[in-house]
């Protein structure tokens, strides 16, 4: 196996103090990373299957018929009184499902690997109305679906939906029929054109889900849904009977079968308690207000496109004691894997505008704050906005109680190696606001981070041990 430079932080304790030394030394790396992809048709898969459903009629269309391409759209209330034309929007999800993903074969993903990382990428399709301005989330199904499947089986009533008035919610997180959906994707095109978005394909992380499968949670699916309140402008994709191939849906995975741990950082999980967090609030003309979003619950973030004339409004997050160096559980030498901020959206109760399409970024901060901060001070546009400052990722499709994670490993790395950690901020691109659960919220949705790490091979650990110890002994002899 090739070797690599590596810097390692060794502390020893000597005469009652502690000897900090950075030295560099050749140790294993982890293996490769393998990445898998299914999609119908590729080296042999036929393992996918789609079925759009319809809270009003069933609509019983799904992929192996006629559905080489469907249309999701989500659930509005009739707001017009009569004799008012209604402007109801019936909930319409599409269920897709990966079979045979798991196993020995090749192309499978192996019992026993750990999941680093999975995308779902879904084609636009070029009819007239295909595109969307969203959100569209995904919501792991607790309950499996067939090419026959009605909308009204996912309801715990077993009734259908009542036009212009609403009813039961499908597979629907609230409704007990799947679990917490993942944030997914914004505003979408129409194929081959510049409608909202030039692209044609768009991907959205869904980790956690396959993360549950690997785990043993059985795979029914998923389905690609609005939410509620959702949008009424419906997005058309293409399913896996569509005549081209690369248009298909594609579930892509990335996977180790190193040994691999996961720790997560929650306030108040197991002790811990270095999570800082704050709301960073401008306003042109009443002025600037920081807090401390410790007692705070639900809250919404803005994005105003010039400071000197409308509000904006982000927050700053920070986890601190992360390595075992600094009071953490993390080893100092550990291989930083894969690094997650989680954020979780706000629920239909505090705001039927709690979604937001996005794109909203997450950037490392290059200078420390703390929970009285004012918006100026961390550049002229805010959190995020000094040049120093690192965009890390960014995101889209928050639909109402969707989980979202920002990938932050880079700047988890940079931690490691003795940039200082000021954490981050969370900031929109978008006008279109976001609300999110902050750290006074129920425990089960207030914002985490999950840090997935391998330690070097035992040989590699021998190395390091003896470097040390030799050392400490030079400096002993002086």
């Amino acid at each position: 196996m090739q070797q690599m430079k590596r810097d390692y932080l060794l502390s020893a304790a000597r005469g009652g103090a502690f000897a900090a030394m950075f030295f560099s030394i050749g140790v294993l790396p982890a293996q490769a990373d393998t990445v898998v992809s299914f999609q119908q048709g590729v080296n042999g898969y036929s393992g996918a299957l789609e079925r759009r459903i319809n809270s009003v009629d069933g609509s019983a269309i799904g992929a192996g018929g006629s559905g080489t391409n469907l249309s999701v759209d989500g659930y509005q209330p009739n707001t017009v009184a009569p004799p008012g034309t209604s402007n109801y929007s019936p909930d319409q999800p599409v269920l897709m499902r990966f079979d045979n993903m798991f196993g020995s074969g090749a192309g499978q993903i192996p019992a026993g690997a750990f999941i680093l990382d999975a995308t779902l990428q879904l084609s636009s399709h070029n009819n007239s109305t295909a595109d969307s301005g969203g959100p569209f989330g995904i919501a792991g199904l607790l309950q499996p679906f067939t090419s026959s499947t009605l909308y009204q089986d996912f309801d715990t009533s077993g009734g259908t939906d009542q036009t212009a008035i609403g009813g039961n919610r499908g597979p629907w997180f609230e409704n007990g029929r799947s679990i917490r959906p993942l944030a997914g994707f914004g505003k979408v095109g129409i194929a081959a054109s510049a409608s909202f978005d030039a692209a044609t394909t768009y991907t959205a992380r869904i980790t956690p889900l396959v993360r549950a499968w690997q785990g043993g949670f059985t795979n029914n699916g998923f389905a690609v849904q609005t939410g509620f309140t959702g949008t009424t402008n419906a997005w058309t994709i293409r399913t896996s009977t569509y005549a081209t191939v690369a248009s298909r849906p594609m579930l892509s995975v990335s996977y180790t079968t190193d040994p691999v741990t996961s720790t997560t950082f929650r306030q108040g999980d197991n002790g811990y308690s270095g999570t800082t967090m704050a709301l960073v609030q401008h306003d042109p003309t009443s002025g600037d207000v920081t807090t401390d979003a410790g007692p705070r619950g639900e809250e919404f973030l803005d994005h105003g496109t010039n400071p000197a004339t409308t509000a904006d409004s982000a927050a700053t997050i920070k986890f601190d004691h992360l390595f075992q160096s600094n009071g953490g559980s993390i080893p100092d030498y550990a291989i930083i894997r894969k690094a997650y901020v989680v954020i979780t959206s706000a629920d239909e109760a505090f705001s039927a505008n709690t979604r937001s399409p996005g794109p909203w970024e997450i950037d490392q901060l290059k200078n420390s704050w703390t929970t009285s901060t004012p918006y100026s001070t961390f550049g002229s546009n805010g959190p995020g906005s000094d040049p120093a400052d690192i965009q890390r990722d960014i995101e889209n499709g928050m639909i109402t109680d969707s989980q979202v994670l920002f990938d932050v490993t880079s700047s988890i790395v940079d931690f490691q190696n003795g940039v200082a950690n000021n954490g981050w901020a969370i900031r929109g691109i978008t006008t279109d606001g976001w609300g999110i659960n902050m750290l006074g919220s129920d425990p089960s949705t207030i914002p985490y981070l999950t840090v997935d790490y391998s330690l070097p091979e035992p040989a590699s650990l021998g190395v390091l041990s003896l470097a040390g110890i030799a050392l400490l002994r030079r400096r002993s002899r002086r």
